[in-house]
């Protein structure tokens, strides 16, 4: 800080003799200094924008083109070298600004703290975009696309916003980091209130993966949600179900581990498919074949060598061990 003042001092002096000569003099010179030092830094910070922007970005692209993963492609579609392109400008900015507003020293800790809030939201931005894009890249695996990673990747997401939401906290009270976490601590009952459906979510993703319960393009029902199609996403919070009529239903995550429901799975990966149906038979039509039916049924071609083959056997049996066919329940029919 001494040095940034020290700078400024000599930069502002330098210009302030410079303005003097040039006829600039009395109560507007410190103002005139200050633009012409902010409009200097603007331009600067776009100069630097624009390198970064067409020579760093653009040889990202390259590698990214060159490379034999898509891993770099999946984070090229996130935009993530746009917020690395925004570092620099910024880093700039939060360096000089001393140096402009050295004759006014109440501005300086206040856009300090605006630019360093800037670039806690931009690293949460790029966070944001890494973690996107590595949740697209783990996806397009086969041994990932059932795993809870989209899960996993919003709470790290959550997560990241809530540590930069602690930094900025602290950056506008100017109380550390520390005491904050350790009020975090105390109100934990407050927190668990808030974020309950996330962390049931999560746990109840990890538990459907760990268990095998249910995948991505898995066909299921639950009644209880009205829920009878194929499963399209499973986030931290809901599962998202494409029913058959074309409409789409959340079910909450947690409630597939609470609740019953039924997955098809098993019967579309097996050999085939077992039916249940109920077949109502009136009592009374229950009997032996008379002959009038036996004659009836040699009719049809398909069971009619069947049927004398079976009859000879039947009246062979019969005459042999001589039976009483007075009563139909003797002997074989």
């Amino acid at each position: 800080m001494k040095e940034a003042q020290e700078l400024g001092n000599q930069i502002g002096n330098w210009l302030g003799n410079l303005l003097n000569e040039w006829g600039v003099a009395g109560g507007s010179l410190r103002y005139v200094k200050m633009f012409v030092l902010l409009a200097l830094t603007v331009i600067i910070a776009l100069i630097i924008d624009l390198i970064v922007r067409k020579i760093l970005i653009s040889f990202l692209h390259k590698i990214a083109d060159r490379s034999k993963t898509n891993f770099d492609d999946h984070l090229i579609e996130r935009n993530i070298t746009r917020y690395i392109s925004q570092w620099l400008p910024a880093i700039f900015v939060s360096a000089v600004i001393p140096v402009v507003f050295h004759d006014f020293d109440f501005l300086i800790t206040p856009l300090t703290e605006i630019v360093d809030i800037y670039l806690y939201i931009v690293i949460a931005l790029f966070i944001q975009a890494l973690l996107q894009g590595s949740r697209d890249y783990l996806l397009t695996k086969d041994k990932f696309k059932d795993k809870p990673i989209q899960s996993l990747a919003q709470l790290l997401n959550i997560a990241s916003w809530i540590v930069v939401a602690i930094l900025i906290f602290s950056e506008l009270t100017e109380k550390p980091v520390t005491n904050l976490f350790a009020a975090l601590g105390a109100a934990s009952a407050v927190l668990l209130l808030i974020f309950k459906d996330t962390i049931l979510g999560f746990v109840g993703s990890i538990q459907l993966s760990y268990n095998d319960m249910v995948r991505v393009g898995d066909w299921i029902v639950m009644s209880k949600y009205g829920a009878d199609g194929n499963v399209t996403v499973i986030n931290l919070n809901t599962v998202k179900v494409l029913n058959w009529d074309n409409t789409i239903t959340n079910v909450p995550t947690y409630a597939l581990i609470s609740d019953s429901f039924i997955n098809y799975r098993n019967m579309e990966e097996g050999p085939g498919r077992r039916i249940k149906k109920a077949i109502y038979i009136k009592q009374s039509t229950v009997r032996f074949l008379e002959k009038k039916d036996l004659e009836k049924l040699k009719d049809i071609q398909l069971i009619t060598k069947y049927i004398e083959s079976k009859q000879l056997d039947i009246d062979s049996y019969n005459q042999k061990n001589n039976i009483d066919k007075s009563l139909a329940i003797n002997g074989r029919n």
